[in-house]
């Protein structure tokens, strides 16, 4: 077994080594390659598929933005709380809307659909009330429990300004 190797022997021995070191070097070159183009290619779809995200729940909201302050517009024109009531329970608003409300600065209180609010219920207390009424604008509020389901909501207000009346709708998250 310990035979020595011819010169021709060695020659091919070492060129043989030289070839499989090459491949192997080769091959972990192209999985760098092949991983980097990988994860630029991944970061490249998620950013596309963030930006169509952020972009339909723009669209959603500015919709339902959008019909909370038509709600505003109609309610800045005299009516009955009759007509008012009728305002508030169009089909496209409940359809739209877990709830859709009006509270006036002297604390009363209309949603549709109808709900029963606690005794001591207050809209001036409420954040959708009093962060429309410190903008004087259409304002999102940040996640809170809701009085009646005690289910996490977002709401979308807007201040009619003639009547001081804010117009709201509430939205499940």
């Amino acid at each position: 077994m310990t035979r020595t190797l011819k010169f021709s022997h060695k020659i091919l021995l070492a060129a043989s080594l030289i070839v499989i070191a090459a491949f192997t070097s080769f091959t972990f070159y192209n999985d760098y390659l092949q991983r980097n183009a990988l994860r630029a290619q991944l970061k490249e779809n998620l950013n596309q598929t963030g930006d169509s995200t952020a972009g339909n729940i723009r669209n959603w909201l500015s919709g339902r933005i959008l019909l909370v302050e038509n709600l505003a517009e109609n309610a800045a024109v005299p009516q009955s709380s009759e007509a008012q009531n009728i305002a508030l329970g169009q089909p496209t608003l409940l359809s739209t809307f877990m709830s859709i409300y009006v509270g006036k600065k002297d604390g009363s209180f209309s949603t549709q659909p109808p709900d029963d609010m606690p005794g001591d219920y207050d809209p001036r207390t409420r954040p959708w009330y009093t962060g429309a009424i410190a903008a004087g604008k259409t304002t999102l509020t940040e996640p809170y429990l809701d009085a009646v389901t005690k289910g996490l909501i977002v709401t979308i207000a807007n201040l009619s300004n003639p009547r001081r009346e804010c117009q709201a709708s509430s939205v499940e998250i």
